[in-house]
């Protein structure tokens, strides 16, 4: 998928602490090579894992750290392809100074874990 248009179908979670956190965004065409930004920064820890039979559909979901950030705030997330192709949200990961330390087994999960988009 080099050379196609990536397609960003859904991002979880979409509140990550400053310091970053694990983010799964799943789409269409994505290159082994993708590359993930979030405010223009690289995210980091690049895994991409295709849909049964293959990803023939293009199918697949991306699996970044996305980096740790000084400002508080909505942030735009972008994948780019090899040869050029992108797509980008914007304005859809909010960064907040969060603890998320405090989170005990037993306790609700945090908000990040239930909110996605898509």
């Amino acid at each position: 998928y080099d050379d196609r248009e990536p397609v960003i179908v859904s991002v979880h979670p979409l509140l990550s602490p400053m310091e970053g956190t694990e983010l799964r965004i799943t789409g269409l065409y994505m290159a082994d090579s993708v590359r993930v930004f979030v405010a223009g920064v690289l995210a980091t820890a690049v895994a991409v894992e295709y849909a049964t039979g293959g990803g023939d559909d293009g199918e697949c979901t991306v699996t970044v750290r996305s980096p740790p950030l000084r400002t508080e705030g909505m942030k735009s997330i972008e994948v780019r392809n090899p040869l050029g192709g992108r797509d980008i949200l914007h304005d859809i990961l909010f960064y907040a100074k969060v603890d998320f330390s405090s989170r005990t087994p037993d306790a609700p999960a945090a908000a990040s874990s239930a909110l996605s988009w898509q």
